[in-house]
């Protein structure tokens, strides 16, 4: 009963491994950025390293308390979406079979011992899911309606990892719609085209690069740690920085580094920038800011409604 309980309230996202902000990933975040603090040729914090990391004009801002109200707002909106997600998530994986099937209706499905099955699931379904990722923040930048759904999450002045979480209720079901999509048509070409058992790759039960990228630092990307990858990484890498770099306030900023793990789709769709040594101010423009979080949750129904008057 109690772990029934347990696993039904946000403290939740500590313990499963499919949450950015569990503890494996945040204290591999603590130590990288420890090292950062220790190697980095910027002036020290003079008070220690503990000090800086856990600095309360970041964690005291009213900007990361709009954070945590976002995050337990679309914890209870997500969680009367996941049980008719995985419903349909099944169902879309049945549809994609059963149309290539209803297609290609003499296909032979194949099956190589030899070729390792699992590891190239577990890629294509990695490199497929990053590009949609990639896709839906892209669209959230340059289409406007979507930008002002997206400003919520450009709002936060300062940056913690539930700042990953402080979006607007329609991106967030936007964001599962895209997993769900992505999960049922990858599953259902492969299931599909091979015959045979293909388990994709897991740590801990999450796919294998997923655990990768928590693991190493993905929550110093919300953060005032500009930690790096270095030049050569970061040209294959979306490095912690190059996210900070993203929220920045200015415009011609924000716009770029869209990626979330690779770098490559930045490249193609020149929307890659190296960060620079300069300190980054997060936020949004005195012309894009808005009086209020809530005036950010209501905006982009306003517009709606005023666009459909228009028609």
């Amino acid at each position: 009963m109690e772990t029934t309980i347990f696993n039904s309230l946000p403290v939740q996202y500590l313990t499963n491994p499919e949450h950015r902000i569990f503890y494996y990933y945040l204290l591999s975040s603590f130590v990288m950025a420890y090292l950062f603090f220790i190697f980095s040729k910027k002036p020290k914090n003079t008070n220690g390293f503990f000090s800086y990391f856990f600095n309360p004009k970041v964690l005291f801002h009213p900007s990361s308390r709009t954070d945590l109200y976002l995050f337990l707002f679309n914890f209870w909106v997500k969680a009367f979406l996941i049980a008719p997600i995985i419903f349909t998530q099944v169902k879309i994986i049945h549809l994609v079979k059963n149309s290539l099937e209803s297609f290609f209706p003499t296909h032979n499905a194949i099956y190589l011992s030899f070729i390792p099955y699992s590891v190239l699931y577990t890629f294509i379904f990695f490199i497929t899911a990053d590009f949609s990722r990639f896709i839906i923040h892209y669209a959230f930048h340059k289409i406007s309606f979507l930008w002002e759904i997206h400003k919520v999450h450009h709002s936060a002045k300062v940056l913690t990892p539930l700042t990953l979480y402080r979006i607007h209720p329609i991106e967030s079901i936007v964001s599962l719609a895209r997993q769900i999509l992505v999960v049922g048509f990858v599953a259902g070409v492969f299931s599909f085209f091979i015959n045979g058992d293909y388990p994709i790759l897991t740590v801990l039960g999450v796919q294998i690069f997923g655990f990768l990228f928590n693991f190493f630092g993905s929550n110093l990307r919300h953060s005032h740690v500009p930690f790096s990858f270095g030049y050569y990484l970061e040209s294959i890498f979306i490095s912690p920085i190059m996210h900070q770099t993203h929220h920045s306030k200015a415009y011609k900023y924000n716009s770029k580094n869209l990626g979330s793990c690779l770098a490559i789709w930045d490249i193609l769709f020149k929307s890659y920038l190296r960060p620079d040594a300069k300190p980054i101010r997060f936020g949004l423009s005195r012309s894009q800011r808005k009086k209020n979080w809530a005036t950010y949750l209501l905006n982009p129904l306003i517009i709606f409604d005023k666009a459909k008057q228009k028609l």
